[in-house]
């Protein structure tokens, strides 16, 4: 199970455990709720705060602030090699998920799809009183393996994180061109959740013999979501406002929903600009190597590199004694880095 999935589990035991009655909120704090999580992606991502309001819940709360921090994960492992890093330092985050860009769309899909996937999680374990399934008779009972369940339990548990986001996520104060495309890129998120086809598989048969082998569909993992967003990203369509203020593409047809929109071009993300969220690319790590992601040529905008030499100490030479002790040296060994400059 991956840091996610534990996550998600985690939380919502504890609120098993620590939740009674909620009293209810002003208004105000709904309002303020997305500035609660400053260095999130709730801080920009407009929320349904009518919902929030007959769904006054710690749940809620907490499922929202997970996708977040899971969403901000994923998004720094799929852009660590790129100028465009997913950095949320100095509130980079925010004001890139405020330009219309690739990046933006990225950001709104993966937020809405990592919802949908924590609610979905949390909906298999059958830690939601609302949607608990039963576990399919030839699944694990071991709590820490991956138990397989019947396909109508994972359609509904997916259907029901997928329309728990839209309804989380949904925003119906300013339905201008941005309005479209941030609702657009919600949905493709989601969409993507629902569309990664994974099996697993499990052997029957005597003295470990396949004779019969049984497979079922099982959640993806944050990573495969992750990734076929980043493809979605890699293959987003540009769009813009026709005469009547519906979204469409260069090629004047409606983008479908399973692809990300954006009307304005990235930046360059070379150079610092406070106002576009861009915190540069200088001083970042690079590889010698012109066919790695992360080479310097790519990442130092014609900067040029420095390089910096080291030493670094690391556990060596280790021994383990009956027991129970493992003694080990400390050894040290050159490192060498490039930097942009």
């Amino acid at each position: 199970m991956n840091f996610c999935n534990l996550h998600a589990v985690f939380f919502f035991i504890f609120i098993m455990i620590k939740t009674t009655n909620v009293q209810s909120q002003s208004d105000s704090t709904y309002n303020d709720l997305p500035n609660t999580l400053s260095s999130s992606l709730t801080s920009v991502i407009r929320l349904n705060t009518e919902y929030l309001r007959s769904n006054d819940d710690e749940a809620t709360k907490k499922a929202i602030s997970s996708a977040s921090l899971c969403g901000i994960n994923e998004c720094q492992r799929q852009f660590k090699d790129e100028k465009w890093n997913c950095s949320i330092a100095s509130g980079s985050l925010q004001k890139t998920a405020k330009l219309a860009t690739r990046e933006s769309a990225f950001l709104f899909g993966i937020f809405s799809a990592s919802l949908a996937h924590i609610i979905s999680t949390v909906c298999l374990k059958g830690l939601k009183q609302e949607c608990r399934y039963k576990l399919d008779p030839t699944s694990s009972p071991s709590p820490t393996s991956s138990p397989l369940y019947n396909e109508n339990c994972l359609q509904n548990c997916i259907k029901h994180g997928i329309d728990s986001s839209r309804e989380l996520l949904s925003s119906k104060k300013i339905r201008d061109a941005r309005w479209q495309m941030d609702e657009h890129n919600k949905e493709a998120g989601r969409t993507a959740l629902e569309k990664i086809k994974k099996e697993t598989c499990i052997c029957h048969g005597l003295s470990g013999a396949c004779a019969f082998k049984k497979c079922v569909r099982i959640l993806p993992s944050f990573e495969e979501m992750g990734n076929e967003l980043k493809s979605i990203y890699n293959n987003a369509f540009k769009a813009g406002p026709d005469n009547n203020g519906q979204l469409i593409t260069h090629t004047n047809i409606k983008p479908e929903k399973n692809y990300f929109i954006y009307m304005t071009d990235s930046p360059d993300f070379c150079n610092t600009d406070v106002a576009l969220g861009a915190i540069g690319t200088k001083g970042r790590k690079c590889s010698l190597s012109a066919n790695s992601p992360d080479s310097c040529e790519k990442l130092c905008c014609n900067r040029g590199f420095s390089e910096f030499s080291f030493l670094m100490e690391k556990t060596c030479a280790c021994k383990f004694h009956y027991c129970c002790r493992l003694d080990c040296k400390i050894c040290q060994h050159n490192v060498t880095e490039f930097r942009c400059n």
